[in-house]
Parts: C-alpha cells; structure tokens; sequence
C-alpha cells in the first residue's frame, strides 16, 4: 500500500477574512502546482485522498484534480495543521483498499514522514513523497515502516 505526501503550493501571506484557513495559492504556488502536475500526478491513480479542508491545501487540490484518475476525497477539518500523531491515527483509521493520497501542512507533514522513514525531513511548499508500506489493512500501520518510492521538490 502507498501514502503519497503533498504539502499545499505557496500561498498569499494574508488572506481576504484575515484567518490562517482562508489563505489562497499565491502566483509562485500556481506555478509549483502546475509543475507537480507536470512532473508526478498521471502516476498518482485509484486513491482516496484526504485533504485539508483550508483553502490553500483545496485550491492545491483543485489544480492537480485529473478527471481521467479515479480517485474520491474528502476535505478534513482535523488535518488543518494536524500533527503526525493526528496523521498516523486518521491513516489507521481509514477502511478503504485504496492507496492514500494526503494533502496537508507543516509541521505534521514533515514530522509524519521523517518518522516513517525514521529520517529527518523537512517539506517544503508544494513538495511530495510517495512511500511504500507493506500492511494489509490502514488500521495496522506503524511509525518506521515506510520506504520512500518517490519525490518531487518544485524548482524554487
């Protein structure tokens, strides 16, 4: 089974409403977007992808959202700046077959990943990582377990 990592794309520094969750993709987020696109989303297929319900992690969503992929998703309050406690328990919780593809934010996301490869890993805006972990069902996934398959790192 495979959990494919996307941080959200650059956003604005400030949003319309003045709250963090409202903040939009910025110009150079667009463009990273686009380039993940590019670059790793045809390989990305048959998932469920829970995302976070703030609008930068959706508009990055929207962006790569390929009509020609199967896939369901689900906008999560509980992975806006989720920690990678709060990830590995929604991992576990999930009941599908399908890969997982998650869309979220630092901290949590850098933390879960560095503890799934047992390294120390920092994402940056719009950076992936697909692992790879050998389980059967969600519900039996552990820290350290993963093994990095793939990556992408937009060009700054």
């Amino acid at each position: 089974m495979r959990i494919h990592i996307l941080r959200h794309a650059k956003t604005k520094a400030e949003s319309f409403s003045g709250k963090d969750k409202d903040r939009q993709l910025s110009t150079k987020g667009i463009k990273q977007t686009k380039s993940f696109l590019k670059e790793k989303s045809s390989s990305i297929t048959n998932v469920l992808v829970l995302c976070s319900f703030a609008a930068r992690a959706k508009e990055t969503l929207s962006l790569i959202d390929i009509k020609k992929k199967p896939f369901k998703k689900r906008h999560l309050e509980e992975l806006y700046l989720a920690s990678c406690s709060e990830i590995e328990n929604l991992i576990r919780e999930q009941k599908t077959e399908d890969d997982l593809f998650i869309i979220g934010h630092n901290f949590g996301l850098s933390d879960f990943v560095s503890k799934a490869l047992f390294t120390d890993i920092y994402l940056k805006t719009c950076e992936y990582v697909c692992l790879e972990v050998d389980i059967e069902k969600w519900e039996d996934y552990i820290e350290g377990i993963a093994i990095k398959k793939d990556s992408f790192r937009p060009i700054p």
